[in-house]
């Protein structure tokens, strides 16, 4: 066992790229300090986020609420829905990474993104700024939980974020709109890279560069967001992204996934042309099933935003592990919350226990009479106790043991030292 705990430790050490501590140190200060000082200016409940990772757990150590998370319990469920909704993700834990379109963030209350100072945001507004960073807010951020129009239990299967963030609103309003406007390609060439199967792509001489040149006409350069949908989840990324002649990093495998705002790629040009080009980084054959680019729709989208906050919870407060608000609403109706669904979440409305729904496939429903309503939060996981319980008997059991052990041991010395007497 020694030596399989010693080999296990070895190969994890030697597995992990560590950061160097005093720069690591140095960001996280500056992160906590802006995070703290967003925080005293601004005390109601939302999420912020950042353009820029550390770790996994960015938020928990700088102390704000967001969406990256790592964790060995971590649901799996929560993580299909940031993946097929357009967020990045590191191999088995979401990151906000690059972000995506502000519909989705104000969808799910982000308020605040830090950025490098001199970025723009998608037409967020400057907030403050610290050191070498600028905080931007988020001017149509939703609370946590707003009222659905149309509540489903279900968001159907897609592989295009688009579409499903379209349907994602389209069932909380209860209307029918397009918010994205998708751009076809003028014209495609593809360099060295050619079709090896049905929607399987790779270079035809491995000894040179491959790419896919895609060129658009496009109406404007405001609010366009690019996206690939593959499965190819390597540990180097497919991809090399140009966004009119400027890097756009890499995309596509372990990381660097999700959908791609262009505005910072594109905000000083005026032109109607859009060049995209798609560069192999490795010789390996790459699925693609879906390129998209799109046209975020500002009116649809605001029109939906006014409708929504018209039914949020307010007066939000997260003390001792129990989440509360109020809400007032005309008629009943469905709480949509961007709370994950867990059947360990108990809700109270009232002071009385009511069982919530889950509803779009990840999330926690509550079902609200019209009225004004208190409504409670609070995870309560009951195999918690039974595994306290349980060591404590364990460790009750160990202590027994050993002190019967030590007893035995002192009478056989007491024997022996009596015959050698």
């Amino acid at each position: 066992m020694a030596v399989e705990i010693s080999y296990s430790f070895i190969t994890a050490y030697n597995g992990n790229v560590f950061q160097n501590r005093h720069a690591y140190m140095k960001k996280t200060t500056e992160y906590r300090a802006i995070a703290e000082e967003i925080q005293k200016k601004d005390t109601s409940f939302y999420r912020m986020e950042k353009t820029e990772n550390l770790t996994l757990n960015d938020s928990m150590t700088c102390g704000y609420y967001g969406l990256g998370h790592s964790s060995s319990t971590y649901d799996e469920t929560q993580l299909q829905f940031m993946k097929e909704i357009g967020y990045d993700w590191y191999s088995y834990w979401p990151s906000y990474g690059r972000g995506n379109t502000k519909i989705m963030d104000s969808l799910l209350g982000i308020k605040y993104i830090i950025t490098p100072k001199g970025k723009t945001y998608r037409g967020y507004n400057f907030a403050l700024e610290n050191g070498n960073y600028q905080v931007l807010e988020n001017p149509t951020a939703l609370s946590i939980g707003y009222i659905a129009e149309n509540p489903k239990t279900e968001l159907e299967e897609t592989s295009n974020p688009f579409k499903m963030q379209e349907e994602l609103l389209n069932g909380l309003t209860g209307e029918e709109n397009k918010y994205y406007e998708e751009y076809m390609p003028s014209n495609i060439k593809n360099e060295n890279i050619v079709e090896k199967e049905n929607n399987i792509y790779g270079k035809q001489d491995d000894t040179k560069d491959g790419k896919i040149i895609m060129n658009y006409k496009i109406k404007d350069n405001d609010d366009l967001y690019f996206h690939i949908t593959s499965s190819y989840n390597g540990v180097q990324s497919a991809f090399e992204i140009f966004v009119n002649g400027k890097p756009a990093g890499q995309y596509i495998g372990i990381q660097n996934n999700g959908v791609i705002p262009l505005e910072e790629y594109l905000k000083e040009e005026n032109s109607d042309n859009l060049e995209i080009i798609i560069q192999w980084r490795v010789n390996e054959d790459i699925p693609i099933s879906e390129i998209t680019l799109v046209k975020e729709n500002n009116q649809a989208w605001e029109k939906a935003y006014e409708k929504l906050k018209e039914n949020q919870l307010t007066e939000i407060n997260d003390r001792e592990g129990i989440l509360s608000g109020n809400i007032e609403i005309q008629e009943n109706g469905m709480l949509f919350t961007t709370i994950p669904y867990d059947k360990n979440l108990k809700v109270e409305i009232n002071g009385k226990e009511i069982k919530p729904e889950k509803i779009y496939s990840y999330f926690l429903g509550i079902p609200v009479e019209k009225g004004k309503q208190e409504i409670k939060i609070e995870y309560k996981y009951s195999s918690f106790t039974i595994g306290i319980i349980i060591s404590l008997i364990v460790l009750i059991g160990v202590l027994i043991y050993l002190w019967k052990k030590r007893n035995k041991k002192e009478v056989l010395q007491l024997g022996k030292n009596k015959r050698n007497i």
